[in-house]
């Protein structure tokens, strides 16, 4: 793991966020974290971190959108976290860019396998 890789974690579940938050400073990460689409976004562009873990069903713009927004200006690897469990959102997620996909409830310690993967491969 290189000094402090710096991870956002988008969910507009606050509960999840922080549990996702905490297992990742956990870890040595720096976590970031983002309620919605939008404020994602902002996040993204100003702290440039090395790698996205996103939710897909939010209010006003959902983690579709913002898997393509990000993919049009950057590479960082993005893992979906969600409670959608169908094939053909998994595939959605998949091509507009998602490295990886993880349905929700998932446990600490696959999820920071991923994240550690992700990071390795990037």
């Amino acid at each position: 793991m290189e000094a402090m890789d710096k991870v956002l974690v988008v969910d507009d579940e606050a509960a999840i966020t922080e549990m996702v938050a905490d297992w990742l400073t956990q870890a040595g990460y720096q976590a970031l974290t983002a309620a919605g689409g939008q404020e994602a976004l902002r996040q993204f562009f100003q702290h440039r971190p090395d790698l996205v873990v996103l939710d897909i069903i939010m209010p006003r713009m959902d983690g579709y959108e913002v898997c393509q927004r990000i993919r049009e200006v950057a590479d960082v690897p993005l893992i979906i976290l969600s409670a959608k469990e169908e094939e053909v959102d998994k595939v959605k997620a998949l091509e507009l860019g998602a490295d990886d996909y993880l349905t929700k409830p998932v446990g600490q310690r696959e999820l920071l396998a991923r994240v550690q993967a992700a990071l390795r491969r990037a």
